[in-house]
C-alpha cells in the first residue's frame, strides 16, 4: 500500500514528479512532473483555441504518447484516470498561480504545495538544461488563437500563445494510494 504526501517525489524513469494534492476520501494523489517532456508539442496545428484543451491536438497527442512511453511503466498499474477517461493532463492557470483575468477561469483550488512556494519555481523549469515555457489548459480571453503558458523569466502566467507554436509541457497524473 502507497500512501502518499504532499511533497512526496517520485521516480518515473528519468523523470521525477511531486505530489501536488491527496484526496484521502478517494485514495488518489495528484502529481506533476517536475520538468517538461523531453519533446515540445504544439496545442492545435491550426491557430485556433476553438474547443479549449479538451478539443486540442496536444490532449490527444499527450495521452496516446503517454500511454506509449516506457518512462511511466513503473506507475502504470496505479494510474487513475481523470473524469473524462484521460490518463494525464496538463495544469491550468489557478492550479499554479494566482487567479489572473487574462485567461479563461476554471473553478479549482491553487495546488497546496504551490501556495507555499516560490512561483519563480514553477517558472524556471528546465528540459535538457533549458529553460523553457510550458502549456497551461486556459484559453486567453478575446482571443481566438491562444492558450495560457507559463514564463521562463517571469514570476506569475501572464503570458498567452498561439496554439500552434511548440512548447514544453509538464504531465499532471492521479495515482491510486491502496
Amino acid at each position: 500500500m502507497c500512501i502518499y504526501q504532499i511533497g512526496k517525489r517520485i521516480k518515473c524513469g528519468h523523470y521525477a514528479a511531486t505530489c501536488q494534492l491527496v484526496d484521502s476520501q478517494q485514495n488518489i494523489a495528484l502529481f506533476l512532473l517536475d520538468t517538461y517532456l523531453d519533446k515540445r508539442y504544439q496545442m492545435n496545428k491550426t491557430d485556433s483555441n476553438k474547443g479549449g484543451y479538451l478539443h486540442s491536438d496536444l490532449r490527444r497527442k499527450l495521452n496516446r504518447d503517454f500511454d506509449k512511453d516506457p518512462e511511466f511503466d513503473c506507475i502504470r498499474e496505479q494510474l487513475v484516470p481523470f473524469h473524462n477517461g484521460d490518463q494525464v493532463r496538463i495544469p491550468v492557470v489557478e492550479e499554479l498561480f494566482r487567479i489572473n483575468n487574462w485567461f479563461e477561469p476554471f473553478s479549482v483550488n491553487q495546488w497546496p504545495l504551490q501556495r507555499e512556494r516560490d512561483p519563480t519555481e514553477l517558472t524556471t523549469v528546465k528540459s535538457n538544461g533549458m529553460f523553457t515555457e510550458g502549456w497551461l489548459q486556459n484559453k486567453c480571453i478575446g482571443d481566438k488563437t491562444s492558450f495560457a503558458c507559463t514564463e521562463w523569466n517571469n514570476a506569475d502566467c501572464g503570458l498567452g500563445m498561439i496554439a500552434s507554436f511548440y512548447y514544453g509541457v509538464r504531465p499532471v497524473f492521479q495515482l491510486r494510494m491502496k
